[in-house]
């Protein structure tokens, strides 16, 4: 049996520089959550986190809410998660 030619054979290519400009989130079950590329807290209480997330808002919902760790342009966050939203 033949095997059909694709009409493209130019490969699978990934811009890494434009990757890396990208925001990133990772959530670790519904208790801890890791921000990179974040701009700026907007809102911050035990209920509800706000942040500047690339052209959007991340509204984090959860009850007895933390930034344990701060950096220049990422924050971990810990606590019970109830939800999140972007907003734009």
């Amino acid at each position: 049996m033949k095997r059909k030619k694709r009409a493209n054979k130019e490969p699978f290519r990934i811009n890494v520089v434009e990757m890396a400009m990208q925001p990133r989130l990772e959530i670790f079950g519904n208790r801890e959550l890791v921000i990179d590329g974040c701009a700026g807290v907007l809102e911050y209480s035990a209920e509800k986190i706000r942040v500047r997330y690339g052209r959007m808002v991340l509204q984090i919902g959860g009850r007895n809410l933390k930034i344990s760790n701060l950096g220049a342009k990422s924050l971990s966050v810990t606590g019970f998660f109830t939800g999140f939203e972007f907003l734009s």
